[in-house]
């Protein structure tokens, strides 16, 4: 089961944290708990993915490809990865949809997906 709570006490994060198998329903479940959250307060709230591993389909992707559209349009996305699978994702997004640019990105650890998500802000 994939977990979304909130990162921060001002609720402006939400970290999904995957667990080692994890599936597409497991997905839908934890995106409609964090838009629950991300409704329950009146500012903007950014999201973190934390280790979603290699067990990414096609269906997956076009899933977050569709939380895009699903969330409101200033939530951010940083998938945290080993950088195995999250680059490919983050440059498809990119490219196929430039707008996305400021909303998706991939780094390393957790503290740096809270610093890409402060520089999306300044960006916004």
């Amino acid at each position: 089961m994939i977990t979304a709570e909130w990162h921060d006490a001002d609720r402006t994060i939400i970290v999904h944290r995957h667990p080692e198998a994890w599936g597409l329903e497991d997905f839908k479940a934890a995106r409609e708990e964090s838009r629950q959250m991300i409704g329950s307060v009146d500012h903007r709230v950014d999201l973190i993915l934390l280790n979603p591993g290699v067990h990414i389909t096609t269906d997956m992707i076009y899933h977050a490809w569709e939380s895009l559209s699903i969330y409101p349009e200033d939530t951010g996305f940083v998938v945290v990865d080993d950088y195995r699978v999250a680059p490919l994702i983050v440059n498809v997004f990119r490219k196929i949809h430039p707008e996305t640019r400021h909303r998706v990105d991939y780094v390393r650890s957790i503290d740096e997906a809270v610093s890409s998500i402060y520089q999306m802000r300044r960006q916004k």
